[in-house]
């Protein structure tokens, strides 16, 4: 099925500079998303007059999926819920249909390579600055099987993704000891006592 059948609805920004002038509301950008993630720590905030305007084409809302289509295109997360928030530039976003599928399936699909690299980022265009059309996008093919095997596929997946998640933070923590032992094993050393 197509990325368009699939969807409710597919809403880009504006197109415009957010006005970051106030406190109460957050405006996403590109560098606010991950691969599958969302800093809401990083995200400059706006008036609720800018807020207003830029939520014009529809809020985001729990389960909605908001992309980065220019720049570093594919990067995209699923909305929590936690957060009201408006779209930045260079960022779009995906209502998915929940009769058909499940957000999270949406997702691993939007950043399988057979999806973002053999289908979307193929279809990028412009020069200095690469983005992906939305009429592009609408055509995206994905495997669509029934709701239970997609969330038992979805169940699986979060699982690899939990147990990478714990072999990054192990990662990072043997490093900082091995940072934190360097200089106490040079200072042995260079004082002959090893």
């Amino acid at each position: 099925r197509t990325l368009a059948s699939v969807c409710e609805a597919i809403i880009d920004n504006l197109h415009s500079t957010p006005v970051y002038d106030g406190d109460q509301y957050l405006c996403i950008r590109s560098q606010d998303i991950g691969w599958g993630t969302m800093n809401y720590s990083r995200a400059l905030r706006t008036s609720e007059a800018e807020f207003n305007h830029r939520i014009q084409r529809g809020e985001p809302q729990e389960g909605d999926i908001v992309y980065v289509r220019e720049g570093d295109i594919g990067r995209c997360a699923v909305v929590d819920g936690a957060h009201r928030f408006s779209l930045g530039q260079r960022v779009m976003m995906l209502r998915p249909d929940a009769q058909l599928i499940e957000s999270r399936f949406l997702l691993y699909q939007l950043l399988s390579p057979s999806i973002l690299h053999d289908q979307i980022r193929k279809g990028k265009t412009g020069t200095t600055s690469h983005h992906v059309n939305i009429s592009h996008l609408r055509r995206v093919t994905l495997n669509v099987p029934p709701l239970a095997e997609q969330q038992r596929i979805v169940t699986y997946l979060d699982s690899v993704q939990a147990r990478v998640d714990v072999l990054k933070r192990l990662q990072v923590e043997t490093a900082a000891e091995l940072d934190a032992m360097l200089p106490a094993v040079l200072d042995k050393a260079f004082k002959g006592e090893l």
